[in-house]
């Protein structure tokens, strides 16, 4: 396992995954959902943006709920935790505030589009051992003075040198979806390739993120190859959507 092949110290790990279930309450009236799931802990509702907490929930209150403040639909969110025994009461308690929240279960196919609306990455994707951050444009998750960790050394190389390529956001001018791994053309040659691409609904056009060369300027035109067709396009600022996920 990857966490022991980098660890000087003997480690325990359990894997705990199968025993538990998520649930992402997410859009404008996440918090009145919470808000009825725990009623008796308001302070939930004061959680800062990327922080979590806990509450008891089920027969007895015996069970603990991990609640954390998320968001990656572009709206304020929350991502709850729950043991396997209380999701299915924790689910149908959720949808049983539809009268009020307008709550509607969604997949994860929804959860995709919305994310790339405001631009948030998704490892695999947009970012994985391949694509550094400083490529991805997340330098602020990287704090190259904290002292040695692992990678630093060819972050500290990329930052010196200049990184060779960057994600950029691109709008379709031309009917066509654009899909992960599609490649990207400018003048007759291939420059880069998408790393994630839909239709973005509530915005009304098809676009998406792509790594192309650091030279790439807003504006600039490119062509995705949709199967074998080239469709226009053109590269634009980030993000599409802009997040509200610390309202």
């Amino acid at each position: 396992m990857w966490t022991k092949s980098h660890s000087e110290k003997t480690l325990a790990l359990n894997n705990q995954s199968p025993d538990w279930s998520q649930l992402a309450i997410q859009g404008p009236a996440s918090a009145e959902v919470l808000r009825t799931l725990f009623p008796h802990h308001p302070e939930l509702l004061d959680l800062p943006y990327a922080h979590i907490g806990s509450a008891p929930f089920g027969p007895g209150a015996g069970e603990k709920v991990w609640i954390a403040r998320t968001g990656y639909t572009g709206e304020k969110g929350y991502e709850l935790y729950a043991p396997n025994s209380v999701a299915v009461a924790l689910w149908t308690q959720a949808l049983a505030t539809e009268p009020t929240t307008h709550i509607h279960p969604i997949g994860l196919g929804a959860r995709d589009t919305l994310r790339l609306e405001a631009c948030f990455l998704l490892y695999g994707n947009d970012m994985d051992e391949t694509v550094s951050p400083l490529e991805a444009g997340i330098q602020w998750a990287v704090h190259l003075d904290k002292g040695d960790f692992i990678g630093r050394k060819a972050l500290l190389q990329q930052k010196e040198t200049g990184v060779p390529r960057k994600l950029c956001a691109f709008r379709m001018e031309e009917p066509g979806i654009p899909r992960s791994h599609m490649e990207v053309m400018q003048e007759g040659a291939p420059i880069g390739m998408v790393t994630s691409g839909s239709l973005l609904p509530t915005l009304g056009f098809s676009g998406g993120l792509a790594l192309l060369p650091t030279r790439t300027q807003l504006g600039d035109r490119i062509q995705i190859n949709i199967r074998g067709s080239l469709k226009e396009a053109v590269v634009v600022k980030k993000p599409f959507y802009m997040a509200k996920t610390k309202d």
